[in-house]
């Protein structure tokens, strides 16, 4: 359970550090290369991670990713 919630804390925090607002987020912190199509992924993995933990920072943050994700499609 430790080791989970670790982790956990660390998905948080390492999310706010790829989200690019109203751009689509950073692949990883290791690779800023910004890939559209991964941005879904990301909002996937965020809902999961809010389900699983319980924590509503991950629904948040997956809500904000949407938005990121609707607004650099809007730019086309």
């Amino acid at each position: 359970r430790r080791l989970f919630d670790a982790g956990a804390t660390t998905a948080l925090h390492y999310a706010e550090v790829i989200r690019r607002p109203g751009d689509y987020s950073a692949y990883s912190i290791r690779t800023p290369w910004q890939i559209p199509s991964y941005q879904s992924t990301h909002i996937r993995q965020l809902r999961e991670l809010a389900a699983m933990t319980g924590d509503a920072r991950f629904e948040t943050l997956a809500e904000q990713f949407e938005d990121d994700l609707e607004a650099a499609e809007a730019r086309g």
